[in-house]
């Protein structure tokens, strides 16, 4: 039996809103992270060896989780006009707040809050892997960065003034404690 657009759209949204929830959780646990837990966690997981270059890696891990939310809330958002194009444009419109509410932002939120630390060892592969695909339209979020940070008058940084700034600042919350 072929299906048809109604059951195709059904299947691909609920495909969509578990990989909204999916990228969501992974990009807020990536803004919020301890790195104190998140060490923990890796040893608990049996990957410490990969907490290094996971931190490395963070800043490109949260423009892939971005990416990746902003393509599955368009898809909901354009699924939901599809299943409810004869319907009123105000019931279509509570739906996608509802569904991209509670998978896009509540349920990540507290789950991120709460064992964020504990749920990026475990998916550190998989967005490692988009992280990778994902390389050339990483470069041009570099470019657009760099610009960014041009146009804003921030002076240009090397690794070894950027490690004295976190010990700076390591030390400053030290004394505030």
């Amino acid at each position: 039996v072929i299906m048809n657009e109604i059951g195709w759209s059904l299947v691909f949204l609920i495909v969509f809103t578990p990989l909204l929830l999916f990228f969501t959780l992974n990009g807020l646990a990536l803004r919020s992270f301890s790195r104190l837990k998140l060490q923990d966690a890796f040893r608990s997981a049996g990957r410490e060896h990969l907490v290094n270059d996971f931190l490395a890696h963070a800043e490109g891990l949260m423009l892939v989780c971005g990416f990746f939310r902003i393509m599955l809330n368009t898809a909901v958002i354009f699924i939901l006009i599809g299943l409810f194009r004869n319907q009123h444009f105000i019931l279509t419109f509570l739906i996608a707040v509802c569904l991209i509410e509670l998978f896009g932002l509540l349920i990540p939120h507290a789950w991120a809050k709460h064992a964020g630390e504990f749920i990026l060892p475990r998916t550190y592969r998989f967005l490692k892997v988009l992280l990778v695909v994902m390389t050339p339209l990483l470069a041009v979020f570099g470019l657009h960065d760099r610009l960014v940070k041009r146009l804003a008058g921030v002076p240009e940084t090397n690794p070894e003034q950027a490690q004295e700034e976190r010990q700076e600042e390591i030390l400053s919350f030290v004394e505030q404690g």
